[in-house]
């Protein structure tokens, strides 16, 4: 089951290929009941090819977790699932918690429904790579020649953070961008509030830096904007899942490259305050990315 954004829903195709025994995306259903974000906001599908189906009443029948409560007809739903799902042992993993750990399938299990967010290491550590490279070969034409740039870009998350105490501080991208050994260059700035990136200049300013906007690519700004990103040699990550995988693509084309192209990465940590974890926040980033303190507890 696909919940939220880009993000969020690349992490859990990368948990669902955890689990297959291959990693074999043919092995893999994706469900979703329609985007939260709008049509212009990427998914899967548009931004990476990937196939996503609607429910329907045979699988929300068969499938224990994916029936919601559209009709009287679903609550039928949810208890022929339940006893078909037992019986074809078919096991549901539901997590409220976004940042849990994995949980392991136990033998004789046939078919998993997984429903949560799995942001956690341990369900994409073996499978991110496959996913970044999905992504990548469906870029589109021109971030070639951006990536040949060897530019740097910075994400800055506001809009739904500001009231939720979650904003990275100023603090943090100064760190990051001298960790980076970001100084006298051109900075691509992807953010939602364009009075921001004009305080954010100023920040730049101090390393000798210039706040360039993303270029358009393909004409539909939120998909240039990840593209962008990910055209980007060095990178400071936002707590945004969004931008994540954006320099996770960035990684796995520099590897295809040469050493000398991988990309520098940057990441706050702890990733949010807790929140929502029962145990610690588990550490966001990819083996080799730098990680950067945020102050959140």
């Amino acid at each position: 089951m696909l919940h939220g954004g880009l993000g969020n829903q690349l992490f859990q195709f990368a948990a669902a290929l955890g689990v297959t025994e291959f990693s074999d995306p043919g092995q893999v259903r994706l469900v979703s009941y329609g985007s939260e974000w709008g049509p212009d906001h990427p998914d899967v599908t548009s931004l990476a090819g990937i196939p996503v189906e609607y429910p329907n009443r045979f699988m929300r029948s068969t499938l224990p977790g994916v029936a919601v409560h559209e009709s009287w007809k679903d609550s039928v739903s949810v208890l022929l699932s339940q006893m078909w799902g037992s019986r074809a042992s078919v096991r549901l993993i539901r997590q409220d918690d976004p940042f849990a750990g994995r949980i392991e399938i136990t033998s004789g299990t046939k078919e998993v429904v997984l429903d949560g967010f799995f942001q956690h290491r341990d369900w994409w550590l073996d499978s991110w790579q496959q996913v970044a490279r999905i992504i990548d070969s469906h870029r589109p034409e021109g971030v070639d020649a951006i990536r040949a740039e060897g530019r740097t870009a910075v994400k800055l998350r506001r809009s739904d953070y500001l009231g939720r105490g979650i904003v990275l501080p100023d603090g943090y991208y100064l760190n990051a961008l001298e960790l980076l050994d970001v100084r006298d260059c051109e900075v691509v700035v992807v953010c939602e509030e364009a009075d921001y990136v004009a305080h954010f200049a100023t920040i730049l300013a101090k390393r000798g830096c210039i706040a360039i906007a993303p270029e358009r690519i393909t004409g539909n700004a939120n998909v240039d904007d990840f593209w962008n990103l990910a055209a980007a040699r060095r990178q400071v990550l936002a707590n945004s899942s969004y931008c994540w995988w954006a320099a996770a693509v960035a990684e796995v084309a520099g590897s295809a490259a040469s050493v000398a192209d991988l990309a520098a990465v940057t990441y706050p940590t702890p990733w949010l305050p807790n929140a929502w974890s029962t145990g610690p926040m588990p550490d966001m980033g990819i083996p080799g990315w730098v990680a950067v303190p945020t102050g959140f507890e």
